[in-house]
């Protein structure tokens, strides 16, 4: 069934990824197959505590097909998320569809984002790129509004407060965060609940106007 299904991509990723970070970990000439396998076995025990489990598989695979959907429309008439210029959004985004397409399981499913490929590869190598200016939000918002709402309102923001709720109640029970109207479940994280924090601290330092003006793109969270 899923569970079996979902089972058997992950051990083809875990092979392949595991065999790579072996191979660039080594000194040339090692045979890196003996730590491929320590690496795997350390990745897989990872699964359950990040929430790629198999009741969570859905909601993953379709919310990296929508992200991926959205992103590849934004940027098939710009460079960079916001123009010419490249931003730290464009690093740290960039950053994980690089990654993305550098597995066999989602480069697969990505195949399709053309534009998002192109961005992916661009962020990763900018040299004499995005020095240009950004883009009026009148400009960019047709395209990057879809972007925000689906990234931030509907999935990161509500996941990372429920999960920072968690982590304070101390229990050490997973939660469940309703995400795009299903259930996400998952042991809360400690790193993604500083960021939280540190999100919390940002958005108090702005000044009023500047704070309505977000909440009128990406709504109440």
């Amino acid at each position: 069934g899923v569970s079996l299904h979902t089972r058997s991509r992950w051990l083809g990723w875990n092979a392949d990824g595991s065999l790579r970070i072996a191979t660039a970990s080594v000194d040339p000439g090692t045979d890196p197959s003996k730590f491929a396998e320590m690496i795997g076995a350390h990745l897989m025990t990872r699964r359950e505590p990040l929430g790629c489990s198999d009741a969570n598989i859905e909601l993953l695979e379709r919310y990296l097909l929508e992200s991926a959907t959205r992103l590849n429309t934004h940027l098939q008439t710009r460079p960079f998320l916001f123009g010419d210029q490249l931003s730290a959004a464009d690093l740290g985004l960039g950053s994980l569809y690089y990654e993305l397409y550098s597995d066999p399981t989602p480069s697969t499913r990505l195949r399709p984002f053309s534009a998002l490929s192109a961005w992916a590869q661009r962020c990763m190598n900018p040299e004499g790129l995005g020095t240009g200016n950004s883009e009026s939000w009148d400009s960019l918002s047709a395209t990057l509004r879809p972007v925000l709402e689906h990234e931030l309102s509907t999935h990161y923001l509500p996941w990372a407060k429920a999960n920072a709720v968690a982590l304070a109640s101390g229990d050490g029970t997973p939660f469940t965060v309703n995400l795009d109207g299903t259930d996400f479940t998952q042991p809360a994280q400690k790193y993604p609940a500083k960021s939280w924090r540190m999100l919390q601290a940002h958005w108090d330092d702005l000044t009023p106007e500047s704070q309505a003006t977000i909440r009128a793109v990406i709504g109440e969270v």
